[in-house]
């Protein structure tokens, strides 16, 4: 059963589809655009009465817990280009997904070319975007503030062979899904986020949910070349976390040090690496807001690599709500995209959410390999026993694949056969000395141009193509927030499991937003 909300109106719609269990303390939602009925992500939801909010998933879902029931809350549901929606909380059924519908709201170019006419002053979108970035120390907080949020990193994989490997059904199933409850302490725009030591993390929750497909392969750290490689990414010389690696992609927070590429340092580089189009205005509580499409140029940064993204301005402050980054290489292949969302309170602008997903390649070893090799004194033969069945026309020239060595002197070998889909007989001219050579000084093999039945080649090392995602969704934002020394903090250093967790007063006022499905 779906419970439907549109523009205060709500419809029950039988929903047979969905199977997944749920926690009976929660209510559940998704979100999606009326007009396309597709999912609205990212959304800000806010509960008017507790000041606490959640941030709709890549699917447009979210959770509120069951201890709000009681108060009678109303959920205000924003996200720029969509009318406001005031839900109250007491109306959504429990045991059901209740579906919010958001009604787009947008100025169309020509009301957009209408209201440059009518300025006498016109701004391109370069000049918006520059007055943008010159504003920054005044739109955001230089003294010091906290907020507590939800914190994920997990993978996905589009690979068809690993999914099946791996049971998995669907290539946006997340993979080793970590989850927590973070507050950041922040000593203010302008200091460094990494070694001020006002800068730090407070873990109150962190696991990794066993409800999702867990592969220790691709949590192996990065070295960027032989094991794990991260493409067109800077890593932190610290290596560390998720989660640091995160807060330096912020462009916005480290305004004036270096990010990621082409945004470089954002308040010098940004502007003149990137072309610009004002796209459209549209709103957020009645705030109108730049849309503005932007692309790398060529002429300025000369790579193989290039940028493309939006950039969400405010038209009365020049505010930056959202910025939107996207990298490609030169076979259009995204190799990392960063989304970074403000929200205005009282008079500056604080984090809202933050994402960054960047595409990896992990080396998972051979797919084609011997298991075991077998000396059998009586027949003078080797076993080689194989993990996957011989293509037996790739054995045909095994006169020059294969060679058995003992002490470095090669082997005479008699005859060649497959005895079993998996296993290689290799006869060899005996005596007794070379049975004592081979017991005294072992064998060494070498077999090469030999397949699988398919197709792949034997001790081919084989890359998997991956996505890492690691996200912050902030619920309550505290604008005037000292460092407490008492904390336990996060070591930066080190993955966030070796952390330890702190107690938080009224910690059942927070939560994990958990993906609603566990897809394997």
């Amino acid at each position: 059963m779906l419970n439907i909300i549109r523009n205060g109106l709500f419809i029950l719609v039988l929903f047979t589809g969905f199977c997944h269990a749920q926690k009976a303390s929660q209510k559940r939602f998704q979100i999606l655009d009326q007009e396309s009925e597709q999912p609205v992500i990212y959304a800000t939801v806010i509960l008017q009465q507790a000041k606490i909010g959640v941030i709709s998933d890549d699917n447009g879902n979210f959770r509120i817990p069951g201890i709000y029931k009681i108060r009678q809350d109303t959920l205000k549901i924003s996200s720029i280009g969509y009318e406001t929606l005031f839900v109250p909380l007491e109306e959504q059924k429990e045991n059901d997904i209740n579906i919010i519908l958001l009604s787009p709201k947008v100025e169309s170019l020509d009301e957009v070319s209408l209201l440059f006419q009518k300025n006498k002053k016109k701004m391109s979108a370069g000049r918006i975007v520059k007055e943008a970035i010159k504003r920054i120390p005044d739109n955001y907080p230089v003294r010091p503030f906290s907020y507590i949020g939800y914190y994920r990193d997990y993978q996905q994989v589009a690979d068809s062979s690993y999914l099946a490997h791996m049971n998995i059904e669907n290539e946006h199933a997340y993979i080793n899904l970590n989850e927590g409850v973070i507050q950041v302490f922040d000593a203010g725009f302008g200091t460094n986020r990494l070694t001020d030591q006002l800068n730090q993390t407070v873990l109150y929750e962190f696991q990794s949910n066993k409800d999702f497909p867990v592969d220790t392969l691709l949590t192996i750290p990065y070295d960027n070349r032989k094991e794990k490689y991260l493409d067109g990414v800077i890593i932190s010389p610290l290596g560390g976390n998720e989660l640091n690696l995160l807060n330096l992609t912020n462009a916005l927070r480290n305004y004036n040090r270096m990010s990621f590429s082409f945004a470089h340092v954002f308040n010098r580089d940004f502007l003149g690496n990137h072309i610009y189009r004002l796209d459209s205005i549209l709103f957020l509580d009645d705030v109108p807001i730049y849309k503005i499409d932007f692309s790398s140029s060529y002429t300025r940064v000369k790579s193989s690599y290039y940028a493309k993204g939006n950039i969400f301005i405010s038209k009365q402050d020049f505010g930056i709500y959202n910025l939107d980054y996207k990298l490609f290489d030169g076979s259009h292949k995204l190799l990392y995209r960063v989304n970074i969302s403000y929200k205005p309170i009282r008079d500056r602008y604080f984090l809202n959410y933050i994402t960054f997903n960047n595409y990896f390649e992990v080396n998972i070893g051979a797919g084609f390999k011997v298991n075991e090799v077998i000396y059998d004194y009586n027949s003078s033969s080797f076993q080689v026993l194989f993990n996957e069945a011989v293509d037996p026309y790739s054995m045909r020239s095994w006169q020059k694949q294969f060679r058995f060595l003992t002490n470095n002197t090669p082997l005479q070998i008699l005859d060649l056969s497959l005895i079993k889909p998996d296993v290689i007989k290799v006869s060899i001219h005996s005596s007794r000395q070379i049975n004592e050579a081979i017991m005294q000084d072992g064998i060494r093999y070498e077999i090469n141009k030999l397949k699988d039945i398919r197709g792949r080649l034997i001790n081919e090392q084989k890359l998997l193509r991956a996505n890492q995602f690691r996200e912050i969704f902030v619920q309550k934002v505290f604008p005037e927030s000292y460092i407490d020394s008492a904390f336990e903090f996060v070591n930066k250093e080190l993955p966030l499991k070796a952390s330890k967790q702190n107690s938080l007063e009224h910690r059942e006022t927070y939560w994990i937003n958990t993906p609603l499905k566990a897809t394997k």
